[in-house]
């Protein structure tokens, strides 16, 4: 915004008005106003703290820039919307957002009076009655919507929380795995967005969804915040795609989506958005740059490791773009994309309750695909198989597949990793195998001799132990996590592929 004052001659309406307007609001005509102008424009000057005055000239007037940073012209002809809020006055501009404190004006009274002073300066110009009409349209906005869809977001992603941590299954029936979703578990698309890894990481993100989508929300409606939460959190999953993300799950994407809004209101639709609900450019551009220097700057590759930058990227810009496609007309259009998100997390949501109620089904279906498969994941193989077999009354199906998928990861890690092995252990107990099941857990002890966890296993193969009280593995007894591609042996290829690593895998959070 330019610090250097326009000449009068070069400004709409620069004439300096002579005799006042009618207070903000009324219905009445530019040529009914004209002559009672002169009250309302009486008074030009207005103190601002203890050394500085706010003067309103003919074309426009100069107000304090953040602190430390001098101060700027404000052009009648560029200011968009005008609101006196509980702290401050806003007044918005096609170039960004000027807030002047309340308390500095003189008080409440002081303050209402220079935003009505001001507003009757703009409604002088020519073109009033229309620029009076959008004013007031912003009002209307100000006073309908108190917003609460960003609040509502977070304490569903809370209980979402609750439940990763405390119903069994929960967590591997929501979260996003790849291989899982090219099985055709599109749901996982949803339901990952609102795990956490732990409550550090739902809060940060809790703050920003809060923060940013309240902003969102005062600015473009109930009806837009939702369309943008959905457009920003099909953006995050649809960018992931091109990640090599084993796992990944948060909501920072919708977060994000709702920072991408912001952005685009504020550059290229600052009319559209009541002057209080939006963000000073220098605040939100910072904030902006921060997380992608936090998400892509190769100097910080421990920190981007366990960040999605694609999804908070494909968040960005999905909200973004439903922020620009929200206007007064296709009101129907945004309330339908509200409904259609709505509706997309409560199926998907539905899904996962009848995986957990009744989880063969699924798991029947994913050990089938995944044996048919051309490429053997064997830490995908491994933990299925463990899932089949410790899943709540397995069938023989279900069992036949999961001994299939245990061996074949046994065989691609030449039989040299004990979880693995107690994979395979665990089907041939749960199919009534014990002494294959007791052959097996033995090999995994030569592999970790003296491990007590696979100690308890054997004992408990032996009938030393009930059957149903199986033991906790310890701290380092991971199962694989993670993609590893290799290529299954050929049929009639008598030699074992190489060992296989089994990495930990990196879990991603976004």
């Amino acid at each position: 915004m330019s610090t250097d004052t326009p000449h009068d001659a070069e400004v709409e309406g620069s004439q300096a008005p002579t005799e006042g307007a009618a207070p903000a609001g009324t219905e009445a005509s530019a040529a009914q106003r004209e002559p009672d102008r002169g009250a309302a424009l009486a008074n030009t000057r207005f103190g601002y703290g203890p050394d500085y005055t706010l003067e309103l000239g003919a074309s426009g007037f100069r107000a304090p820039r953040l602190p430390g940073r001098g101060e700027e012209f404000v052009a009648y002809r560029e200011i968009t919307h005008v609101a006196a809020e509980p702290r401050a006055v806003a007044i918005g501009t096609r170039h960004g957002v000027v807030l002047l404190n309340r308390g500095l004006l003189g008080g409440e009274r002081a303050a209402d009076e220079f935003a009505r002073a001001v507003r009757e300066r703009v409604f002088a110009l020519p073109g009033g009655d229309e620029r009076r009409a959008r004013f007031e349209r912003l009002d209307a906005k100000l006073r309908a919507r108190r917003p609460w869809i960003a609040a509502l977001l977070v304490a569903l992603t809370g209980i979402v929380f609750a439940l990763q941590k405390f119903v069994p299954g929960f967590y591997e029936a929501a979260i996003y795995r790849p291989p899982l979703i090219e099985l055709g578990e599109w749901w996982r698309y949803a339901t990952t967005q609102f795990l956490h890894v732990n409550v550090v990481h739902l809060g940060m993100n809790a703050a920003a969804t809060l923060i940013a989508g309240a902003f969102v929300e005062r600015a473009l409606g109930r009806g837009a915040a939702l369309f943008i939460a959905g457009a920003a959190g099909w953006g995050a999953m649809f960018a992931s795609r091109y990640g090599a993300y084993s796992e990944l799950l948060g909501f920072s994407g919708i977060a994000a989506g709702f920072f991408g809004a912001l952005l685009a209101i504020e550059f290229l639709a600052p009319a559209e958005a009541p002057a209080p609900a939006r963000v000073p450019r220098t605040v939100l551009v910072s904030v902006v740059a921060l997380q992608a220097a936090l998400d892509f700057l190769p100097l910080l590759s421990a920190w981007g490791s366990h960040t999605a930058g694609l999804a908070h990227l494909g968040g960005f810009v999905g909200g973004g773009i439903a922020a620009l496609l929200v206007r007064e007309g296709g009101r129907g259009f945004v309330l339908a994309g509200a409904a259609a998100a709505v509706l997309a997390a409560s199926a998907s949501f539905g899904v996962v309750a009848k995986n957990l109620i009744d989880p063969a089904p699924a798991l029947e279906r994913q050990a089938r695909a995944m044996l048919e498969s051309p490429v053997a994941d064997p830490a995908g193989l491994n933990n299925l198989a463990w899932a089949i077999a410790t899943s709540r009354a397995p069938s023989k199906a279900a069992l036949e597949s999961a001994a299939q998928l245990a061996e074949t990861a046994a065989m691609l890690t030449s039989r040299r990793e004990p979880t693995v092995l107690d994979t395979l252990a665990e089907v041939y107990f749960a199919q009534g195998r014990a002494e294959d099941a007791i052959a097996v857990i033995d090999e995994a002890l030569a592999l970790a001799p003296g491990e007590t966890y696979y100690e308890q296993q054997l004992r408990r193969f032996r009938g030393e132990r009930a059957a149903d009280d199986r033991p906790d593995p310890p701290a380092e007894v991971q199962r694989p996590q993670g993609p590893q591609d290799v290529t299954p042996q050929r049929e009639g290829d008598p030699r074992l592929p190489p060992r296989a690593p089994l990495p930990p895998g990196d879990e991603i959070t976004v």
